[in-house]
């Protein structure tokens, strides 16, 4: 994945979370050992900074720690990053996403807000609840105060029984008019059970040096959009040759030439690419022979010109990982036995007229 480095934002320790059984220093192993270059540490209401044990364990070159916060309240969780060494626990008591947004921002070096596993269940609380939102029209009664910067639409240990649900949200947010950017993650507290790193980001940075990843450079690219969302799957598109992830596209007088590119692990397939416009499938090509490692598939499309504005993203899927070494989790809060298990991956909006 040359220029892009693999980032988990959503990772505990049963030493500070309380929960789970992966204690920090097992963490710190299995952060390195599934390649993750940016790893951010996010134990509930808590700062953890990985440095120490990392460099104690001899693992600090195949990384950069950064410190984070799962912000666990009443009315959800939410990840914060990177935070200074120094800085206080944001109250995680208040009431309204409101004031917790404005405390959360206050948080000394915080440059990134993210929505988790929004249609989870937690005291009787859901983000994404029927109450509050409404996902064919993309109205959310607390709008005006959806200011994250970005929401997980997939998270390993917090899967849904349609893996697809949670793009659909966003699909629906974003034609709201949110920009939110989509991100992958494992809220791993585990070993084995939730595995680092299954769920993750691909950021596009300078990846040389996995223990000298600039940090503000990672958040100032996820905030551009320029970021893939990835579970087994490695999914990038282009447009024209010349428009990447988080670019916006001018208005086009022809058809747009839209490339997907699929990669993975041997022990990933993929048997479908499929390319949403405004949240809608336009384009749907089946893959032959997906299981090779490395790159897998190469699918290119002649769109016609599209109604601006609009936006574009690709998503690839293939059946679940069942081997042990790697198998998929069931969902987390699944209400029946009935659910699909599968590898994907996605792109974030590739944006086609309107404003940038």
């Amino acid at each position: 994945t040359r220029g892009w480095i693999a980032a988990d934002t959503h990772i505990h320790t049963r030493t500070f979370s309380g929960h789970g059984d992966a204690a920090l220093e097992e963490t710190m192993l299995s952060i390195a050992g599934e390649g993750i270059e940016l790893a951010v540490a996010t134990d509930h209401n808590h700062h953890t900074d990985y440095r120490p044990s990392a460099k104690a364990l001899g693992v600090a070159e195949h990384f950069t720690p950064v410190i984070g916060n799962e912000v666990t309240t009443a009315i959800g969780h939410f990840n914060i990053f990177p935070i200074h060494p120094e800085a206080p626990t944001p109250n995680h008591t208040l009431g309204s996403w409101q004031h917790l947004l404005t405390t959360m921002r206050g948080v000394e070096g915080v440059r990134v807000i993210v929505l988790n596993h929004p249609r989870n269940v937690h005291g009787d609380f859901s983000p994404m609840a029927p109450e509050l939102f409404d996902p064919m029209s993309g109205i959310h009664s607390w709008a005006s105060a959806m200011a994250f910067d970005g929401m997980e639409v997939i998270t390993s240990a917090a899967l849904q029984s349609d893996p697809m649900l949670l793009f659909h949200d966003w699909f629906a947010l974003l034609n709201r008019g949110h920009r939110l950017v989509g991100l992958g993650s494992s809220d791993t507290h585990d070993i084995s059970r939730f595995i680092v790193g299954q769920g993750r980001t691909y950021i596009r940075c300078e990846d040389e040096l996995p223990s000298g990843v600039d940090i503000e450079e990672a958040c100032q690219a996820f905030l551009n959009g320029r970021a893939l969302i990835s579970m087994g799957l490695w999914v990038n598109m282009t447009i024209n040759d010349r428009f990447e992830v988080g670019d916006h596209v001018p208005v086009p007088q022809k058809p747009l030439d839209v490339q997907v590119e699929v990669a993975g692990p041997s022990w990933t397939t993929v048997e479908v690419v499929e390319l949403y416009q405004n949240g809608k499938c336009i384009e749907q090509s089946y893959i032959q022979d997906g299981s090779k490692p490395g790159k897998k598939a190469t699918v290119r499309w002649q769109v016609d010109a599209l109604d601006a504005p609009s936006y574009l993203v690709a998503v690839a899927r293939g059946p679940a990982v069942e081997e042990p070494f790697w198998t998929i989790p069931r969902p987390y809060q699944h209400a029946t036995i009935d659910y699909q298990s599968m590898v994907i991956g996605a792109t974030n909006p590739i944006w086609i007229g309107g404003n940038e």
